[in-house]
């Protein structure tokens, strides 16, 4: 499956959806903007974005919540690895209360990954990260980053966009 992604002012995408009416997509606002993406056909209707094959897919992404955009550049001759260790772990986020969607997502032509999830709330987000599941799951990360890490991750924060009525 793929998905594809692009920034712009939440204006201009929603002329893109306007023209588009076939295509579910999702939007996003946050302090760096406005984002719009949509999963599941290889129809490409943006003239500047960005392809990515999901890799891991739990949960429906919802037209409300929280989101958590995790970008992680990771060196070519460590994609193997990567993956196998992110479409492998089981770290019940699934399970906690308020989680919604997460998505493993390895943009095309490139060596940047994005671990998507999605919450109810921001409220949701930080008990997930406050639990001992979170502790268990992240137990391994060294204050050095890992090998395969090219660059420093960084992280995307936003809540899905609601027109108002």
């Amino acid at each position: 499956m793929k998905a594809y992604m692009t920034n712009g002012t939440i204006d201009y995408l929603l002329k893109i959806e306007e023209k588009y009416k076939a295509i579910d997509f999702f939007f996003i606002t946050s302090s760096e903007g406005a984002i719009a993406f949509y999963e599941g056909t290889n129809e490409k209707v943006f003239a500047s974005g960005r392809e990515f094959d999901v890799l891991k897919s739990i949960g429906n992404i919802q037209e409300h919540g929280y989101v958590i955009m995790n970008h992680i550049p990771v060196s070519e001759d460590s994609h193997a690895t990567f993956e196998y260790r992110m479409k492998h772990s089981s770290n019940g986020v699934e399970n906690m209360p308020g989680f919604q969607a997460m998505r493993l997502w390895k943009q095309t032509e490139s060596n940047m990954y994005v671990v998507f999830t999605q919450w109810t709330s921001k409220d949701d987000f930080n008990n997930w990260k406050q639990s001992d599941h979170f502790k268990q799951a992240h137990k391994d990360q060294q204050a050095k980053k890992p090998s395969y890490i090219m660059e420093r991750p960084f992280i995307i924060t936003g809540t899905m966009y609601e027109e108002d009525n």
